[in-house]
């Protein structure tokens, strides 16, 4: 009975040391360290470093949390792309992020943007998509299919995927909303990862 309790033990540190490796770097992207004591099997010293392979869910994805990086991240994003921008987010409204948006198509990039039509406390979306469509955005509204969609993503020349929970606005991205000044926290990745690219494709395309 106390060999089995003593492999339970051993067997429910091992999977707490990866769990916690795990949820550092999906959550913040950080630089792993973790030390392995000498009593669940591994050498004294052991380490195991940002480089160390976890499996293939953790590569080619990064991790920004807003406000604190600033709108920066999708305006260059976007500013970057060479053949195209597709986006479908809730809240649109940052100056900053249309006129990229704005720019793009103006230099010929295919630009395309699904807005929610009637997002949770009022107000339309309806101003924002002529504007687009004046500078050549292919602009228009959710699909109807659902009563509402709260989705915040976006593709860069089809191989890069920002899944977010940032709306476009200014409280989400780092600037002030109304007189309160208030700010979101956000959680933000950009995958590369061609598999995870082709599902949200799938998603803005259903």
């Amino acid at each position: 009975m106390y060999n089995t309790l003593s492999r339970n033990k051993t067997l429910s540190t091992v999977l707490a040391y990866f769990a916690a490796v795990a949820l550092c770097i999906l959550l913040t992207a950080c630089d792993v360290n973790v030390s392995v004591p000498s009593n669940i099997g591994g050498p004294s010293s052991g380490q195991c470093l940002s480089n160390c392979a976890l499996g293939s869910g953790v590569h080619g994805v990064q991790v920004f949390v807003e406000p604190d990086s600033g709108e920066h991240v999708i305006t260059d994003a976007i500013r970057s792309a060479q053949k195209s921008v597709w986006l479908e987010i809730y809240l649109l409204t940052d100056r900053n992020v249309i006129r990229a948006l704005e720019e793009d198509a103006n230099r010929g990039i295919d630009v395309r943007v699904m807005l929610e039509p009637h997002p949770f406390g009022g107000g339309s979306p309806t101003r924002t998509i002529d504007q687009l469509k004046a500078a050549g955005v292919k602009a228009q509204d959710t699909s109807p299919s659902f009563s509402l969609t709260h989705e915040k993503g976006m593709i860069i020349d089809g191989s890069t995927a920002f899944i977010m929970t940032s709306n476009f606005t200014r409280s989400a991205l780092g600037g002030s909303s109304g007189s309160s000044g208030s700010t979101n926290r956000e959680y933000d990745i950009v995958d590369t990862n061609p598999g995870d690219v082709r599902a949200v494709i799938i998603n803005l395309s259903a």
